[in-house]
């Protein structure tokens, strides 16, 4: 029985993680990067061809990968689902699901326009708008999301 090759990813001096093999020069999200290195799924080469730990790419990394992200990106494909990144640096998109993941840490704030257009940019273009709000200890609870409208009422002098 022969044992499946390992993906080569390595990460360039500007940062940037590509796959050398099995498809050279093709450029990959560091959250992603980061699953597939911890999975023991790929391996990682520096510019020199040198293939480095697992300590030494968190270094060089974790200045660009959120670790909220990579936890939702985690349990997503535990959970078997299909997953790309998304448009924005904290959006998931679940390929066969057509639902998009916004990616919140428990403390974040969000402005209600915000949350209303991006809800309303993914209706539009025919996604399911998820939250996963990832706790301190990197749990991940999934709120699904509509759109509500609050039409303005038009009364003289009157507040209901």
């Amino acid at each position: 029985m022969g044992s499946k090759k390992k993906t080569i990813l390595k990460i360039l001096a500007d940062g940037r993680i590509v796959v050398e093999e099995p498809e050279a020069g093709k450029q990959i999200d560091p959250a992603l990067a980061f699953y597939l290195i911890y999975n023991n799924v790929a391996d990682v080469v520096n510019e020199n061809n040198v293939k480095i730990g697992f300590d030494e790419f968190i270094k060089r990394i974790q200045s660009s990968v959120n670790t909220s992200i990579f936890l939702v990106l985690m349990d997503l494909l535990k959970r078997g689902k299909k997953v790309s990144m998304g448009v924005s640096k904290n959006e998931l998109v679940l390929v066969d699901e057509k639902t998009r993941i916004l990616v919140l840490d428990e403390d974040a704030v969000i402005n209600v326009e915000n949350l209303y257009n991006t809800v309303d940019r993914a209706i539009k273009q025919g996604y399911k708008l998820v939250i996963a709000v990832v706790d301190m200890y990197g749990d991940v609870t999934y709120y699904e999301v509509s759109k509500m409208s609050f039409p303005k009422i038009e009364r003289s002098g009157e507040f209901i």
